[in-house]
């Protein structure tokens, strides 16, 4: 974390990274004003202090700790909901809020690995500086055109400028 310009903490829930493990780093991140992202898969009280980024299976399945952590906390968690095609809906403030645009649809090839894909990609932009809105944005658009080749072909930053330029 000491030379870290952004931090993503995904383990699957297979128990690699401990709670005290992520609390801690989440914590440190905090701290020396990192962004760090954790893709939950664990209880949400698991990855405080870390924005939290999920899919809306998980949203639904934990919304009474997410609402308590995203409303009702001292310090409120920030927070990433994904839903496939749709746009991602951000807790950054006081209330929810989307991207403000809409993309085309596109052709599914394989959806395996695009939260992964998301969630770097949130990462990267938040590193260089983007908002939480601006770097799901981004993190959405590099999702979409991941998700449109086979044999998780990361894209290309010229792909994800393309995408987000196809905005309505």
């Amino acid at each position: 974390v000491q030379s870290a310009s952004g931090v993503l903490l995904s383990d699957y829930a297979k128990g690699f990274l401990t709670a005290d493990f992520i609390t801690n780093i989440a914590e440190l991140c905090g701290k020396r004003g990192i962004p760090c992202v954790a893709d939950c898969k664990r209880a949400p009280e698991v990855y405080t202090g870390a924005i939290i980024k999920c899919n809306a299976e998980y949203q639904h399945k934990h919304n009474d700790q997410l609402s308590t952590l995203v409303y009702d906390a001292d310090k409120p968690q920030r927070l990433v909901v994904t839903d496939g095609p749709l746009n991602p809906i951000i807790w950054d403030s006081d209330k929810p809020t989307g991207l403000g645009y809409f993309l085309p649809p596109i052709n599914l090839v394989n959806h395996v690995g695009a939260g992964d894909c998301f969630a770097a990609h949130m990462v990267l932009a938040l590193a260089y500086g983007f908002n939480l809105k601006e770097a799901a944005g981004l993190a959405h658009s590099a999702g979409r055109v991941y998700v449109q080749h086979p044999n998780n072909r990361p894209p290309q930053p010229s792909e994800i400028e393309a995408d987000l330029l196809s905005m309505k």
